[in-house]
């Protein structure tokens, strides 16, 4: 249960005990109910209506006209109140459980999606780089097929995919392991690319001062959302309207950046 709901569930039990009170109790104890009700709802839903609903109800007078000027309390206003605010009670907890519930199944889906690393033993490093240099120059022909045609934004797609595979194709050379994920923000990714720097400054000395870590981090990042909106396009239109010559120029640039580093790391005799 979540702490709003804990905190109806408080709410509840005190009014429960407003039955137990004489008139004169229950006035008090209703109008201090709805003030702590709405600081509650300020901090926790700040809903203008809610909130003047509620004030209403608290300043509602317990007095009828008929007993202006009178000592007498009128009943029938107090179990309005009580009443009342066992109603908002309930409707708060059924929108509250819809909230949990809601945030709840996301990150259920966020779990699911939660990316993983493929472990590749050593017997089989050759072979699975290899694969990923076939499908990045693959992705790459196809990207350049598109650009040719104008088609800017299939272009970037098939860009960002050379860029995924070319990354992939470095940490199972240089780590023996690679994310299946396409986001390159995750946690767990932002820890292989630490990984990957480590570990080619202590074995690849050679070739790192050819080798920009900085680079090949931030050229996948930043263009994490875009092969979703490159496919399906976002809130704001759809591929074709989102993306240019100017970007498609850039995934090209970023592309072929990566493809040199992964044959650095991988060079072509390796690759036969």
């Amino acid at each position: 249960m979540s702490r709003i709901l804990e905190r109806i569930q408080e709410f509840k039990e005190k009014y429960k005990k407003l039955k137990e009170l004489d008139e004169a109790g229950q006035q008090d104890a209703i109008r201090q109910l709805y003030e702590k009700l709405r600081g509650f709802c300020e901090v926790n839903f700040n809903e203008k209506g809610l909130i003047d609903e509620i004030t209403k109800l608290r300043n509602l007078p317990y007095k009828s006209e008929e007993y202006i000027g009178s000592k007498e309390y009128n009943a029938k206003i107090i179990n309005t109140k009580i009443n009342r605010f066992y109603s908002i009670l309930l409707r708060l907890e059924e929108r509250q459980k819809e909230i949990d519930f809601k945030e709840s199944q996301e990150l259920s889906r966020k779990e699911t999606r939660r990316c993983k690393l493929v472990q590749v033993p050593v017997s089989d490093r050759n072979k699975s780089a290899k694969n990923f240099y076939d499908k990045s120059q693959n992705h790459y022909e196809k990207a350049e097929g598109e650009y040719e045609k104008k088609s800017w934004a299939e272009s970037i797609r098939h860009y960002i995919y050379s860029m995924e595979h070319s990354i992939k194709l470095i940490f199972t050379v240089v780590l023996g392991k690679y994310p299946e994920s396409h986001d390159f923000q995750e946690d767990i990714c932002k820890s292989l690319f630490k990984e990957l720097k480590n570990k080619i400054s202590s074995d690849y000395k050679g070739i790192k001062e050819d080798i920009d870590i900085s680079r090949i981090s931030f050229i996948p990042h930043f263009w994490t959302e875009d092969y979703k909106w490159a496919e399906y396009g976002n809130e704001f239109g759809q591929p074709s309207e989102l993306y240019g010559e100017d970007e498609a120029k850039l995934a090209k640039l970023h592309a072929e950046e990566l493809s040199a580093y992964s044959c650095l790391i991988y060079p072509q005799e390796q690759k036969n």
